[in-house]
């Protein structure tokens, strides 16, 4: 049976905090705020009506309890919402942003919907702006169906504001122009690399082989993982956890090799027979998405060439 260790704040957290390593591109890390509007409110969003009542939740919305609706019938004008100023310090310049949602709704007489993606400057401005598919929203003629749609777009070259979603219903200069919409599930991201983990490089053997260091769990952002350290020595052993930013490849007086620069170390008093779990609780903060984080672990054995086990390395892809 496997001893659950305490949790320890200063291990995973403390080196996702300290790097800003990012994986490779390969799936969407979410940054938009209460998208689904199932907080029952508008948290998140910020509202520009063209006249009191324009902007509403409304009930049921596409598979849950709310959906925002728009409805602009003052002629000429613009009823906005915005989920402003997003994924501050997390997106980069240039990376693509990928957004998603679900619409239904109504034109009439010049009325159109727009959707937008601004990229904010700090303290000001934008650096680009962008009509997503370059058109008004195609909606489906019949105003109860819901459409999905899905655009992606580069951020701008300044993004140190983040980055800004607008929808809005807007009415021409003609007598009895309408603009109607209702959107649901609305989802912005970056392409950032889902939470994966994979062992690299040899461990150094004891009594009964080479130790194993696992995860029991992807690494997804707002869970606790547990890290699997096996124990090699037939009995007891005094073991260490490093983590680090990079991997390494540095020669120890022990025989085995650091796999990882540390950055972060903590010691393991006493590793049952069986192995140990060492908890790991991820921050749910869109700025560690991707983030990469190495570890290794080592424990005391007398039949390893110079008294100590190693694993191989660990490394940890911070994602959802």
């Amino acid at each position: 049976m496997q001893f659950h260790f305490p949790i320890r704040p200063s291990s995973l957290l403390a080196v996702a905090l300290l790097t800003g390593g990012l994986a490779a591109q390969t799936a969407p890390c979410a940054i938009s705020v209460n998208g689904d509007f199932e907080t029952g409110d508008f948290s998140g969003w910020q509202q520009f009506p063209s006249s009191a009542g324009s902007i509403s939740l409304v009930s049921p919305g596409l598979n849950s309890s709310f959906a925002a609706n728009i409805d602009n019938q003052v002629a000429p004008s613009a009823s906005i919402i915005k989920n402003a100023n997003l994924g501050i310090g997390t997106v980069m310049p240039g990376e693509t942003i990928t957004i998603t949602f679900q619409a239904k709704g109504a034109t009439a007489n010049g009325g159109v919907v727009f959707v937008e993606v601004f990229s904010e400057i700090a303290g000001g401005g934008v650096s680009s702006s962008v009509i997503l598919g370059g058109a008004p929203l195609g909606l489906n003629a019949d105003p109860n169906v819901w459409t999905p749609f899905r655009f992606t777009t580069p951020a701008g070259p300044n993004v140190s504001g983040g980055i800004t979603l607008q929808i809005g219903a807007i009415t021409g200069a003609v007598n009895g122009s309408v603009s109607n919409v209702t959107v649901d599930d609305v989802v912005v991201s970056v392409d950032r690399a889902a939470a994966a983990w994979s062992n690299y490089g040899a461990g150094w053997p004891g009594t009964g082989g080479v130790p194993t260091l696992q995860l029991d769990a992807n690494p997804v952002l707002g869970t606790t993982v547990n890290a699997l350290i096996g124990n090699v020595s037939g009995g007891t052993a005094i073991g260490g956890i490093f983590f680090g930013a990079s991997q390494a490849a540095i020669a120890t007086p022990f025989g085995g090799t650091l796999l990882l620069n540390q950055l972060v170390t903590d010691t393991i008093p006493m590793l049952p027979s069986a192995g140990g779990s060492y908890p790991l609780p991820i921050p749910s903060d869109s700025a560690l998405c991707g983030a990469v984080i190495y570890a290794q672990a080592i424990h005391s054995d007398a039949g390893a060439s110079a008294g100590v086990a190693f694993t191989p390395g660990l490394s940890i892809t911070l994602g959802n």
